[in-house]
């Protein structure tokens, strides 16, 4: 069974930069990851930089660096530009943060000039960015119902009509002439970022689910909901992309992949309040494949791999460890 493996790029953490961004796609381009992701926010403070890492490690943290946190769909449209095989995901955009119109152009737009390459990550938010939304002036309790409608409202820009039309609670326009519409028919992939409500959002207006910190047994229960409930709503959903974003290191001694990565795994728990080892992919090659193939077995056919590096050489010598011992096996 071939299975996406891909990569999530420093868009944020202590080693986010322009050339980290650029030289990690690449590499994972040309190692045989099938996709390189980024996350999304718009605000991110100084003790969430440190503490929240999930792009290199906490040990790679400097004290006083600046929050950077690189937005998301300028980012992917510029590694559209400096790839040219790979497929470009985001898990997940915060939905409720954006005008839906705008964001669909922006999404169409990034399709057309990869070439068909975007996949659509979606989430309401969590109440680690609860900041944000006061910021941008969005009501944070009502997040969930404004990403169903939001939702909606993109699905009908994404449609090939001449003319776009929708009336939603949240949002509401009539025959909008939007185009280029994306290469991809009848869009791009979406994927349903979260748990409890987000399995409901996955079932009526997703093409899959990509869950985070979650264990092969939970991964299970949640497809059969998802498939459950889009039965119920007579819609019928053959193939799912099950992702699974996850933490990874990877040594040829598992003892140096744990070291390497416990403290930030640890740092990342209790930000958000549960996680853990059981979650995760540390270990050695044939730990990993253990791991990973437990996570074939319960539907994953997609994984986010969250590398943890203090710096990058350590991310490229993992890379190329992971590709050259791992990807062989599911592809």
């Amino acid at each position: 069974m071939k299975i996406d493996f891909g990569v999530r790029v420093p868009v944020s953490g202590p080693l986010a930069s322009r050339e980290n961004v650029i030289s990690s796609a690449e590499a994972a381009e040309n190692l045989g990851f099938r996709t390189v992701w980024v996350h999304d926010q718009i605000t991110w403070s100084r003790e969430q930089n440190s503490h929240h890492v999930s792009s290199g490690s906490v040990e790679a943290v400097v004290e006083g660096k600046s929050p950077d946190f690189f937005e998301s769909i300028t980012t992917l449209s510029y590694l559209a530009g400096v790839t040219s095989s790979v497929r470009l995901g985001i898990a997940v955009v915060v939905l409720p943060l954006r005008n839906p119109v705008i964001l669909a152009k922006q999404l169409m737009n990034v399709d057309v000039m990869s070439k068909g390459r975007l996949v659509i990550g979606v989430g309401a938010g969590a109440p680690l960015v609860g900041k944000t939304f006061e910021v941008v002036g969005v009501p944070f309790e009502k997040r969930g119902e404004i990403t169903d409608d939001y939702l909606k409202a993109m699905l009908a820009v994404f449609e090939r009509r001449r003319y776009s039309s929708y009336v939603g609670k949240f949002s509401s326009f009539k025959d909008a002439e939007i185009f280029p519409k994306p290469v991809q028919v009848p869009h791009p992939p979406i994927v349903i970022g979260g748990l409890g409500r987000a399995l409901r959002r996955a079932a009526l207006y997703g093409d899959g689910w990509i869950p985070a910190n979650i264990t092969p047994e939970n991964v299970k229960k949640g497809i059969s909901k998802i498939r459950s409930v889009a039965k119920k709503n007579g819609r019928h959903l053959p193939e799912l992309l099950i992702g699974n974003e996850i933490f990874a290191s990877i040594h040829s001694d598992s003892n140096v992949a744990r070291k390497n990565a416990s403290a930030t795994i640890a740092s990342y728990a209790k930000s958000i309040g549960r996680g853990s080892e059981d979650v995760t992919l540390l270990g050695s090659p044939s730990e990993i494949t253990r791991k990973v193939e437990a996570y074939v077995q319960s539907g994953v056919n997609v994984f986010e791999l969250k590398f943890i590096y203090r710096d990058m050489d350590s991310f490229n010598s993992q890379l190329r460890l992971f590709a050259s011992e791992i990807l062989p096996s599911f592809s």
